[in-house]
């Protein structure tokens, strides 16, 4: 429970000619992780199998059908598919053109459509803008002796005039509603110097080039895009649930031969991550050591005794895989262990640890009956919907069950005490009881760290050694009972009557053993962990002074209860209308409050865990299990 399940290094070698079978028997007990062989001068790294490539590319069509059909890998492609031992790679080729050819035809007609829309909206924004422009769009075209700009012009008006004085041959329409609308239509040869005299109003011109050929005014010819657009959208639409529609007809095949695939492209690959020579293979890796005498029986059965097979213990410096071992209810709270890191495979795992406290902290903080009831519901119902997310779910459903425990120690419903004229019945009162709730959150914040350090101890030792145990872990207690001594003296919680005189001054008991207490502390302080040992000793202090946070943030949330309701009640108070603003003000001042409640309590449930409590013992780091054919 507090430290990953043991590991064992197994080695395998034989003949080339025994690899294939091999890899198929690893593959199917799942349990060998494999490490891979890094090339040297004894044996160079396996080949794949010729069948690789031809998998990968099949493996790829499945992938991208899945993709366009919007398939995804549910809780169907985990569990196995009834004709999955049917398959077969020519048998999925054979199949899967068919599917291509119909996913294919469809997904063309979709870019038809869509080019189409994407087109026509473009079109129907120029048409837009020359609405109030009454010009016959047949007029735009592509002549041989005359050209035309369309656009905006200051002062188009103005244009006309100059024009005219110029005595060339030209037509224009001017919009009466925008007086920089435009159309001007001029014989070719004065081009030039039209655009110069259209420059000097500062002209910028549409894109009318789309329109030529359109017929009749811009508002009606928009109407008859308009009309297309909708079309080409709904023609898309229902393409896109035909689409859909083919991915689920063959949703059992693809996810099968997804699988299928995936396994034989593995086995496949397998010879890449072996040693090998001409004659021999060479293969090493860990398996959980409670399955090493199986593995060994399987592989020799199958095989007829033709392999070399052995085992031994990890070595100090070995890299060993990690397989958490938790049981099934604390298994959710792995979850929160893999956000930060993996213990490394000789440290513990405090995934046992995170399940005790990481509630407590979180009720602490929330710690309402209305709260943790609702939270409860609210999870619980999110947990159903979204089953891939159930341990995260897990976590905050138990965490509201604190909530709850919490609440009833608190006395608080929705942040109130007292429900009509019947008080809660509770042991503390977060409203009064300040100073007394800063007392137990610090106290909390002592135990926590001190378990930290007593893990930090047996990790130390288990890595390093004792001595190194006690002067970087020891060194901490006999800072922390030097310390509570020099207190205790100086509030006189002990009594020492005997006084001893050092260089002239009267000093206590109490007084002279606390100082050679925090002395011998910083000293072995500095021969455990250097020069920074002593300077950790203020973030020590801070790491104390952090768990304030589980009184601060509750009061928080409770005070914020307490004005809600006080102002909700004042509504209600008021009668007609003012009773459904008091009611709103409830429902969203408490939404609102739980919502920010959630959060606060658990991302401060995590600091105090990551920053506080793993810095005392964990170093992480450590290397997924990750066994092959799983």
């Amino acid at each position: 429970m507090l430290k990953p399940e043991s590991m064992s290094r197994l080695v395998i070698a034989g003949h080339k000619e025994h690899m294939q079978q091999t890899i198929n028997e690893l593959h199917q007990l799942k349990v060998l992780h494999i490490v891979d062989h890094a090339k040297n001068e004894l044996a160079d790294i396996g080949s794949p199998y010729e069948k690789a490539s031809a998998l990968s590319e099949t493996l790829i069509k499945i992938r991208s059908i899945m993709t366009y059909c919007s398939l995804n890998r549910g809780s169907d492609a985990e569990s196995p598919d009834k004709t999955h031992d049917k398959l077969s790679h020519d048998k999925i080729n054979s199949r899967l053109q068919a599917i291509s050819g119909q996913i294919a035809g469809i997904q063309e007609s979709i870019r038809e459509y869509q080019s189409r829309l994407t087109k026509n909206n473009v079109v129907l924004a120029e048409l837009r803008k020359l609405e109030d422009l009454k010009m016959p769009l047949e007029a735009i075209s592509a002549y041989k002796s005359l050209v035309y700009f369309v656009g905006y012009a200051n002062d188009a008006q103005s244009l006309h005039g100059r024009l005219q004085k110029k005595g060339w041959n030209f037509r224009m329409y001017l919009s009466q509603k925008n007086p920089k609308l435009m159309a001007l239509f001029i014989e070719s040869g004065k081009s030039k110097e039209a655009a110069e005299i259209l420059g000097q109003s500062s002209f910028s011109s549409l894109n009318a080039a789309l329109l030529e050929e359109l017929e009749g005014l811009p508002s009606k010819a928009a109407e008859k895009v308009s009309k297309e657009i909708l079309d080409c959208s709904n023609e898309a639409e229902r393409l896109g649930k035909e689409l859909a529609q083919a991915g689920k007809d063959n949703m059992e095949f693809l996810l099968a031969a997804e699988k299928y695939l995936s396994n034989e492209l593995e086995k496949a690959e397998a010879p890449l991550r072996f040693a090998a020579t001409k004659n021999a293979f060479f293969v090493s890796g860990w398996v959980p050591a409670g399955n090493i005498s199986h593995v060994m029986n399987r592989l020799e059965k199958t095989l007829k005794n033709k392999l070399f097979i052995s085992f031994d213990a990890p070595k100090p410096k070995d890299d060993v895989p990690v397989k958490l071992n938790n049981k099934k209810y604390a298994k959710p709270f792995e979850f929160l262990l893999d956000l930060y890191s993996l213990p490394i495979y000789r440290e513990f795992d405090p995934t046992l640890l995170i399940f005790l406290t990481f509630p407590i902290f979180f009720g602490f903080m929330l710690g309402d009956i209305g709260y943790g009831l609702l939270s409860l519901g609210i999870f619980a119902l999110m947990k159903k919907k979204m089953p891939k997310a159930k341990n995260f779910f897990n976590i905050f459903m138990l965490s509201s069950v604190s909530t709850v425990f919490f609440g009833l120690l608190f006395g608080e419903f929705f942040g109130a005490e007292e429900i009509g004229h019947f008080e809660l019945w509770h042991i503390l009162s977060r409203s009064h009881d300040v100073m007394l709730l800063l007392s137990i959150a610090v106290g909390i914040g002592i135990v926590h760290l001190n378990l930290g350090l007593i893990l930090g101890f047996f990790n130390e030792r288990k890595l390093h050694g004792l001595k190194h145990a006690i002067y970087a872990k020891g060194s901490w207690f006999i800072l922390q009972g030097g310390t509570f001594i020099l207190i205790a003296d100086t509030i006189n919680l002990i009594s020492t009557s005997t006084l001893l005189i050092v260089f002239g001054f009267a000093i206590t008991y109490g007084l002279l053993i606390g100082s050679i207490l925090i002395l011998l502390a910083i000293i072995m302080l500095i021969k455990g962990e250097g020069i920074i040992g002593p300077i950790e000793i203020l973030g020590l202090i801070g790491n104390i002074g952090s768990y304030s946070r589980l009184m601060a943030i509750g009061l928080s949330s409770v005070m914020l209860a307490i004005v809600i309701n006080e102002m909700a009640f004042e509504f209600l108070h008021k009668g007609n209308l003012y009773i459904l603003a008091g009611i709103l003000l409830l429902l969203i001042g408490h939404a609102i409050n739980m919502a920010l409640g959630w959060m606060g309590s658990f991302l401060h449930s995590l600091r105090l865990h990551y920053v506080e409590f793993f810095t005392k013992f964990f170093h992480g780091g450590g290397k997924k299990y990750s066994p092959f054919g799983l």
